[in-house]
């Protein structure tokens, strides 16, 4: 997975060099590109002029460009298109437990920040806010909290409630406001599970408090207070935060009037920011996406978006139609920055909406063939006194 802070001093990840690999390795996949795809490869020339025409960007920057829009929302999907269903389902869910396991770790303390990374710490380290194997809270959360809904896909059912936990745990010690919509998750996650499952978790997180209350009670103790603590301090200063947000929301809105064909650019949406009385991005991914590549390559983006929504609710993917939910609502949480991570969503959803159309050109096809050789018609019609084990072995004949 595309984990930022495991990284090569730079933007690229270790997940993207696997990522790219893998991609190219099924390229053949690209005979049958899907069609939400297509709204995204329209997208790409419109960033890559933004960023072309930027007067401050740099070769690095346009590269980043062409590699997020270019090429991995279009085409990176095949990196996922020889996998099952259950086995994404499988991998997120391991990578989730790990990055939620080195956040918990270091909320309590006993795993260091990595060289790469820099948490986010109050009152000279005193409480802190984590991001696991990510470079920031809300990339964490925003890879967590989708996981809940694809948890029923896991094999065996005893790994989903102890996985469930860990990925609360994580989410919790990111600490992020974005995390109220992995509540849609839990809500599909809860409906799906039967009794057994809910009487199974119950006693899971029992024994968990009675467990760490026995044996770690200085632990125990220090944690739940920091984590206390540190709730109450971001709740006091919550009010400021978002009137932050929106300041920024204005700032950028008053920008999209000149993004009507191009945006400005990743450096240039920057500098306009600046130019508006505001240092940072926009937090609002499609706004930011405005900004950057100007408001048609925004709108495509959405069409894709909805478009990939509607062909998983045709193969009827429950679970992943929520996963996609959660991943979109929460990506509007976060400014457009060229990062792999805020992709991965968009190339998982791709690569099981091809599986499902390849599927269903490979029945289409069938049919035909059965409906056009009159000597599998005539092989497969069943005659008086004839077993049916005697027709399936001449229709394979």
């Amino acid at each position: 997975m595309p984990f930022s802070s495991l990284n090569f001093g730079i933007s690229i990840t270790i997940g993207d060099v696997f990522l790219v690999i893998a991609a190219v390795l099924n390229f053949r996949r690209l005979a049958s590109l899907p069609g939400p795809q297509i709204w995204f490869l329209l997208t790409a020339p419109l960033f890559i002029l933004s960023a072309a025409t930027d007067i401050d960007s740099t070769w690095t920057s346009i590269a980043q460009v062409f590699y997020v829009f270019a090429f991995l929302l279009p085409f990176g999907w095949c990196a996922f298109a020889d996998l099952t269903s259950r086995a994404m389902a499988k991998i997120l869910v391991l990578s989730g437990i790990c990055t939620a396991l080195m956040a918990a770790g270091q909320f309590a303390g006993v795993v260091p920040a990595l060289p790469t990374q820099q948490l986010v710490e109050y009152f000279d380290g005193r409480l802190v806010r984590v991001s696991g194997l990510g470079n920031a809270v809300n990339e964490l959360t925003q890879f967590l909290a989708p996981l809940i809904a694809i948890l029923p896909l896991v094999r065996p059912k005893g790994l989903r409630t102890p996985a469930l936990l860990v990925i609360l745990a994580g989410v919790a010690a990111a600490m992020s406001k974005q995390a109220v919509f992995g509540v849609l998750g839990l809500a599909w996650y809860l409906a799906k599970a039967g009794w057994r499952q809910w009487l199974v978790g119950a006693f899971v997180v029992l024994g968990c408090v009675i467990g760490f209350a026995l044996f770690l009670p200085e632990t125990t103790d220090r944690v739940v207070g920091k984590f206390a603590e540190t709730a109450e301090y971001r709740k006091s200063y919550s009010d400021d935060a978002l009137s932050e947000r929106f300041d920024l929301v204005g700032a950028a809105v008053r920008s999209l009037p000149d993004c009507m064909f191009l945006g400005f650019g990743p450096r240039g949406s920057y500098e306009e920011m600046w130019r508006n009385g505001q240092p940072f991005y926009v937090h609002v991914y499609l706004i930011g996406l405005a900004m950057l590549g100007g408001v048609p390559a925004a709108l495509l983006m959405c069409v894709g978006w909805l478009n990939l929504l509607w062909r998983l609710q045709q193969k009827a993917d429950g679970e992943w139609s929520i996963f996609l939910v959660v991943a979109l609502l929460g990506l509007q949480c976060h400014p457009a920055v060229l990062m792999s991570w805020q992709t991965l969503p968009i190339l998982i959803a791709g690569a099981l909406v091809a599986q499902g159309e390849a599927k269903t050109v490979h029945r289409s096809q069938w049919s035909k063939r059965m409906s056009a050789s009159p000597t599998i018609r005539s092989s497969t019609r069943r005659t008086p006194g004839t077993s049916p084990a005697l027709i399936r072995k001449s229709s394979i004949l």
